[in-house]
């Protein structure tokens, strides 16, 4: 029998997830494992594990547009509010933060009054760190 080389391990990157809570809306950044096509794969040079953002809805404010049963402390997901972006792991978090704040002021009083934000999330998916770098 021959043997076998087995592939090393690659460790998969981390990520501490961010939210920012305003007004009974809630938006975070998380990593699920995802690249710029589709999972990460960290063998391929040109691949970089991305962050994803969701929007969620605390249920005193009764959207049409979320999830009727809470997911966490009494925060519902905002249907189709969840995007990959173009903001790697490694992004400093003070423009993480900018991003979370950047994603909230689009979004918040739709959310607030009862409107879906597709269409605003759509756009805000394109988010990358350069853009606030240019603004920092």
């Amino acid at each position: 029998m021959g043997k076998h080389k087995q592939k090393p391990t690659v460790e998969l990157p981390t990520f501490e997830d961010r939210e920012l809570i305003e007004d009974g809306v809630k938006v975070t950044f998380e990593y699920i494992g995802e690249g710029w096509c589709g999972d990460y794969n960290p063998e391929d040079s040109e691949d970089t594990p991305l962050l994803r953002f969701n929007v969620f809805a605390h249920e005193s404010l009764k959207n049409p547009f979320s999830e009727e049963s809470p997911v966490k402390d009494g925060y519902g997901y905002m249907l189709d509010s969840s995007y990959c972006t173009g903001m790697p792991v490694n992004t400093p978090k003070e423009i993480i933060d900018m991003a979370l704040r950047s994603i909230m002021d689009e979004i918040c009083d739709d959310v607030r009054i009862g409107r879906s934000i597709k269409k605003k999330c759509e756009m805000l998916s394109w988010l990358k760190p350069s853009y606030f770098k240019m603004k920092a």
